[in-house]
């Protein structure tokens, strides 16, 4: 019964999604969690070029991987992220990617920071008149380390086996 109740709680834990916010730049650093989804984003109501910073740190090494949603429905306004780039401690360099709908890095522990860039223009489309205000949503996450998974399909596997045991 003992192995049932810890095979369970380690199903539960694989399976709930965690929330939180990511620390903007000068506000400090959010530590990533495995599995742990760190939510980020902005809205703007006029048209501009911007560039967000986020900050995040890392105990150990790791992937994250993560993605940024546009937002503009309806409004007379359009939304354009051009870049995701992501510099820190553990890198030479600066990573830039251009496809800001889904990115990953793998990662030295360390503390580092996401910048999201773009632009708010006016809108062209006729059917784009409503004057609310558009954004970005963005979401990161540390990817669990196989070691991780396997602790998961250990505890699965056992759950199967029990219940094997009590049919027969």
């Amino acid at each position: 019964m003992k192995a049932i109740v810890v095979a369970v709680g380690l199903l539960l834990a694989f399976m709930s999604e965690s929330h939180a916010a990511l620390a903007s730049c000068g506000s400090g650093n959010t530590p990533l969690s495995p599995g742990v989804t760190e939510l980020f984003g902005n809205a703007f109501s006029s048209e501009r070029s911007f560039s967000d910073c986020y900050s995040f740190s890392l105990s150990a090494p790791g992937e994250i991987a993560g993605g940024i949603a546009e937002i503009d429905p309806l409004s007379f306004l359009n939304i354009d992220i051009t870049s995701v780039t992501l510099s820190g401690t553990g890198l030479v360099v600066s990573l830039v990617d251009h496809t800001p709908d889904a990115f990953a890095f793998d990662l030295l522990a360390g503390v580092y920071q996401i910048v999201i860039s773009g632009a708010v223009t006016r809108g062209s489309d006729p059917e784009d008149v409503l004057p609310l205000p558009v954004g970005y949503s963005g979401q990161i996450t540390l990817v669990p380390e196989p070691a991780s998974l396997a602790v998961f399909g250990v505890a699965l596997a056992g759950l199967a086996i029990l219940r094997r045991k009590r049919r027969t």
